[in-house]
């Protein structure tokens, strides 16, 4: 069944160009010159997505997305954000409103069509098995991310356990300097992932056993990832039997939602300040867009003591300190969880 975008957009030319390339692409498309005509036509056709300019007449965009959200046959409607907008705040707001993904013009179009791929079709289905287990480590600030990958990667390795971590942060050399190894000197291009002698090549081996993927490029411009670039990935590392972290960017979100329905689980790793837990509300809108269970999303929060306690409604499954190794004790409780992962295939947070 042909996919249908409706276009909210008072503008006929970039309307009309956005219809042309969409259409090459295969989408059927609807145009709405603006939020009051496009609130109708979303409540009266079958739509697969809505592409919503913030800067139109009348209702402005954001009134429209917050009617759209409030509606309960249209709330888990994708709905992408095209604006001149680029100030954080409206990022923000945007995201709070429940947009699926922010897209600031002028845009590469294949920004847009990986976006517009990733909203409407997952990598795999979520009942699709595989040998190996995966966890996606997700977050604002990458450092922290990686650190918690890295040490929890190295608290999990024993005879008999493999463990991998991959960096999909493109270029990334930043887990291998945590771990004091050397990083590859050239960028692995992930459509040679197909090849497993050549994958192979660039696995890199920590004295622990932990083994790290990192300095990797994908097909799009900037070395961004592309959805053939992690089917090739996750293809070759979850037919063995292991453990692999996914460490994502938080921007763009479509890597996010492609891997998501693979993993067992989705830890989202911020500061336990409400600005930054403001930033991951896109993953959380994502996730929720995808149906991901709870029980699959998790927070891990670094916290001063002297902070105040995280918003109740978050599944917290450990918090850290600044400062931690593969031996703190809050790591530890992660890494239990972890192995039970490991050992059944499941995940339930108590």
């Amino acid at each position: 069944m042909t996919q249908r975008i409706l276009i909210i957009e008072d503008d006929r030319a970039v309307a009309r160009l956005l219809a042309l390339i969409l259409e090459r692409e295969g989408y059927q498309t609807l145009n709405a010159p603006n939020g009051l005509v496009g609130l109708k036509m979303a409540r009266t056709e079958s739509l697969s997505l809505i592409l919503l300019d913030l800067m139109l007449p009348g209702f402005d965009g954001f009134e429209i997305l917050s009617r759209l959200r409030n509606d309960p046959q249209l709330h888990k409607l994708p709905i992408i954000i095209l604006s001149a907008k680029d100030k954080s705040s409206d990022k923000e707001l945007a995201s709070e409103l429940g947009a699926t993904a922010y897209l600031v013009k002028p845009y590469q179009i294949n920004d847009l069509i990986e976006l517009i791929d990733a909203a409407l079709a997952p990598l795999v289905a979520p009942e699709e098995k595989r040998p190996g287990a995966s966890v996606i480590l997700v977050g604002p600030r990458a450092a922290e991310v990686a650190s918690v990958a890295v040490q929890a990667g190295l608290a999990l390795v024993q005879p008999g356990t493999e463990v991998t971590v991959v960096d999909l942060h493109p270029y990334s050399i930043e887990h291998a300097l945590q771990l004091g190894i050397a990083p590859t000197t050239q960028p692995f291009l992930l459509q040679d992932a197909r090849q497993p002698s050549k994958l192979q090549t660039k696995i890199l081996h920590h004295s622990s056993g932990l083994k790290l993927l990192n300095n990797l490029v994908g097909s799009n411009a900037g070395g961004q990832l592309r959805k053939s670039d992690l089917q090739a990935l996750t293809t070759a590392l979850l037919e063995r039997e292991q453990l692999v972290f996914f460490d994502l960017p938080l921007q763009p979100p479509t890597s996010l939602a492609q891997l998501a329905p693979l993993a067992a689980l989705t830890l989202i790793v911020t500061e336990n300040q409400p600005a930054t837990l403001a930033a991951t509300r896109t993953a959380l809108n994502l996730l929720e867009q995808f149906q991901i269970p709870e029980k699959k999303i998790a927070f891990v929060l670094f916290s001063k003591e002297e902070e105040s306690a995280p918003p109740p409604e978050l599944s917290v499954l450990a918090t850290l300190p600044p400062q931690f190794d593969a031996t703190h004790p809050a790591l530890q409780k992660l890494v239990v969880r972890l192995m039970a992962l490991l050992k059944n295939g499941t995940w339930q947070i108590d």
